[in-house]
């Protein structure tokens, strides 16, 4: 038997550590669990055979003949541990259980064990067996790693004791506490048979390392001892202590080393060292801080909407949570805020739970929240958002919320992507904090590549969540234009959460804009203002719904309408209203209040700058203005397809700049290659200045996808004038689109390409007259 000392342990243990074909596995007695608060066997035999001893005092030589016959070593119990359990409780074996299982309830997890779980949990060595019946292992596992142990706790289920690269394995072979665990000295004598084919696989594929097990028992001993051979067998026994002659036995016959340790929490220190672990102290405070949160969040909103029940009961229990509730305790305050009946009502209690807990960061935070989204309010909430802050840089709510505040209210960007970093920094397993910068790298940064990556790293932290899920098919529908794969997240998210009114409102409009299914986009309009009636974004969508698709007017109207009355400031509906009022209406004065509403709400909008540019020269003929608001949409978003576009198209028809409106039209189509309006209005100044050589590519580019008959005009217009070989076809298609269909193409100047036509010797026909007054 050869020893050696702990350094000499760590450094050969690491080395196994990171060969890959090799394993550990641990096999712990109750030597390991004394740190975590649970008295070794030696001090239990111990004790119980002091109160044997008291127990048979009374009868003179009664304890020396139990001493005698039972064989037991009285200056080291231990080795006599079934014998002093069963002597100690045969009177009333139940009085046995409860002690063991009393001694455990109290034990949490020590240090040592949170190394143990590290290293089960982020390798392959990750088999523990054990002779205790108490949970620290798997309490650690649970504590301070996301893995979770498969338990083999009884004999019965030894079949599923297979070593796995995926889960931890824990194998109690005296069964869990739960389970009728085994103390008697009959129950251990032997190894039930059930474990033998288990244990056999085991032990074939690692290197063993006991720790705190003795080898008094009958049943794995017995197995260690019965095998042929245990491959690189370690044995730690504690400093002074004396292995037993059979432990000496098993160690020469396998070649063993006896490791000479301080105590199990000593040589994890060694381990968790040797192996380069990080320190767990920060995981253990966001772990608890996190399911602390999983905790109020929930108390909170259900006692919310139990408050709205219509069950008086229900109501009444809602109440009685709240009156529970301790001042003392941010969390009693919220509640309380959350069961006020008015704004004002909710304000004062912010107010008098800040002057009871001035520096609480979650009251700081939640009120700063409330000015937000309440009053509008956005001085006075960035002061709260900022102190809060200042008590606790580190709390991860207030971080993410201050983010989204900053780029949403304040757009300043660079500033919001230092707290939405920060937010990942805390908490880099947050799946919330990973989906909103994958939104602000979608929507502010416009760095795709790098958006999909966090989109992706939040559905691999959580693929449950219905709302990164429904936001990760919008990033595949309108960026990638993959919308098979799109469709398959949106429903993914409805089948997760199908009362999210977002993500049914969201998919209605996929099924609106990309598929052309109406009636089923209609189906999830409906659901989703089911849902939730007062959704401003969905009552707009709906409003335009029935506008382009339904031409039920007077409808859409009472939808825009309802829209901005729950949300007066949202500047999308503001925008989308004066178009309908412009379009439709034709209320043009009164259209015109609501671009600028919209434009005042949010000047950083490109999509409504470029709306409003838009107006200003078809409406208005106000072109020195309309220019300058192009020019500010393209400068708060050069990428954005249809104001390059829109712009190109100013400059070809008003300014008469062609080489500078083609600059435009060629970058709308790098953003957009499919744009069909852009393609045909491309083509129409290719065509116009002789350039031929790719002009029918972004003619029949345009043709693909053109579903507008006005358009359709046009194009067959541009086919007739300059395409010879098809001329008498194009003839053909403009009789029917004007004569039949009625259609114009009034909104754009053909007189260009009439011209060239002319001077090309082609006869135009009077249908071009027809097309609009040249």
């Amino acid at each position: 038997m050869e020893k050696i000392t702990s350094k000499e342990f760590v450094y050969t243990l690491c080395e196994i550590w990171n060969e890959a074909d090799r394993r550990i596995c641990f096999v712990l007695g109750a030597g390991a669990s004394k740190s975590s608060g649970i008295r070794t066997g030696a001090e239990l035999a111990a004790l119980w055979l002091g109160e044997i001893q008291k127990r048979m005092s009374e009868e003179e030589g009664r304890f020396e003949k139990f001493v005698e016959e039972k064989n037991i070593n009285t200056e080291y119990p231990g080795a006599n541990y079934p014998e002093l359990y069963r002597e100690r409780y045969r009177f009333d074996r139940g009085t046995g259980f409860d002690f063991i299982s009393n001694e455990m309830e109290r034990a949490n997890p020590g240090y040592g064990y949170s190394v143990l779980a590290q290293m089960m949990a982020e390798k392959q060595h990750n088999i523990v067996i054990t002779t205790n019946f108490d949970n620290l292992t798997e309490e650690a596992l649970y504590t301070y790693t996301s893995k979770r142990p498969v338990i083999c706790g009884h004999e019965s289920l030894a079949s599923f004791a297979k070593p796995s690269l995926k889960r931890p394995l824990i194998v109690k072979i005296h069964r869990d506490r739960y389970f009728n665990p085994q103390s008697e000295p009959t129950e251990i004598a032997q190894i039930n048979k059930l474990w033998i084919n288990a244990l056999n696989t085991i032990f074939s594929l690692s290197t063993p390392v006991f720790i705190g097990y003795g080898g008094n028992d009958g049943s794995l001993m017995g197995y260690m001892e019965s095998i042929t051979s245990i491959n690189n067998l370690f044995w730690c026994e504690r400093k002074g202590s004396q292995v037993s002659e059979r432990v000496e036995n098993l160690l020469e016959k396998n070649d063993g080393k006896l490791v000479e340790i301080e105590g199990f929490d000593e040589i994890m220190f060694l381990l968790q060292d040797g192996l380069k672990l990080k320190l767990l102290d920060k995981n253990i405070v966001e772990i608890a801080q996190a399911r602390a949160k999983v905790y109020q969040d929930t108390v909170v909103k259900i006692r919310n909407e139990q408050a709205k029940s219509l069950d008086k009961d229900v109501q009444k229990a809602a109440e009685r949570i709240v009156e529970k509730a301790n001042e003392n305790d941010w969390l009693s305050w919220e509640l309380k805020a959350g069961a006020a009946k008015t704004t004002d009502e909710k304000e004062n209690i912010y107010k008098e739970g800040l002057g009871r807990l001035p520096n609480s960061p979650e009251l700081n935070g939640n009120y700063a929240y409330f000015l937000k989204d309440i009053h509008k309010n956005y001085n006075e909430a960035e002061k709260y958002y900022t102190k809060a802050l200042d008590i606790d840089p580190d709390n991860e709510i207030n971080n993410a919320s201050y983010a989204i505040f900053l780029k949403d209210k304040r757009k300043n960007y660079d500033e919001a992507e230092k707290y939405y970093k920060k937010t990942l920094e805390i908490n880099p397993e947050s799946a919330i904090n990973n989906g909103n910068y994958a939104n602000f790298l979608k929507d502010i940064r416009k760095n795709y590549d790098e958006a999909e990556k966090y989109y992706k790293r939040a559905l691999e932290v959580d693929p449950n969540n219905a709302i990164n899920n429904g936001n990760y098919a919008i990033f595949l529908s309108v960026i990638r234009k993959n919308y098979d794969e799109a469709e398959k997240y949106y429903k993914g998210a409805l089948e997760i959460d199908p009362n999210d009114a977002i993500n049914n409102g969201n998919y209605a409009n996929f099924l609106k804009d990309i598929r052309k299914n109406y009636d089923e986009a209609e189906k999830y309009y409906k659901r989703a203002l089911e849902i939730d009636p007062n959704n401003a974004i969905n009552n707009g969508n709906y409003a335009i719904f029935l506008k382009d698709i339904r031409k039920n007017y007077d409808e859409a109207e009472k939808y825009y309408k309802k829209a901005l009355e729950i949300d007066p400031e949202n500047a999308i509906n503001n925008c989308d209203y004066a178009i309908f009022l412009s379009d439709i209406r034709k209320n043009y004065d009164e259209a015109e209040i609501y671009y600028k509403k919209a434009l005042e709400i949010d000047p950083g909008s490109a999509i409504n700058n470029g709306i409003y540019a838009n107006f200003l020269h078809s409406i208005r003929k106000n072109y020195d203005e309309a220019e300058i608001y192009y020019k500010k949409a393209l400068e708060i978003d050069p990428e954005n397809a249809n104001n390059n576009g829109n712009y190109g198209i100013f400059l070809h028809v008003i300014r008469k700049n062609y080489d500078e409106a083609e600059k435009y039209y060629k970058k709308t189509l790098e953003v957009d290659p499919g744009n069909t309006n852009i393609n045909g209005n491309y083509a129409g100044i290719l065509f116009s200045t002789g350039n031929n050589s790719e002009v029918l590519n972004y003619l029949n580019k345009a043709f693909e996808n053109c579903d507008d008959a006005d358009l359709a005009t046009e194009l067959w217009f541009y086919k007739y004038a300059h395409v010879e070989n098809d001329r008498e076809n194009s003839l053909k298609q403009l009789h029917h689109l004007i004569c039949d269909e009625k259609a114009r193409s009034i909104d754009f100047n053909l007189q260009n390409n009439v011209d060239y036509a002319i001077k090309k010797g082609i006869r135009i026909h009077n249908y071009y007259k027809k097309l609009r007054i040249l």
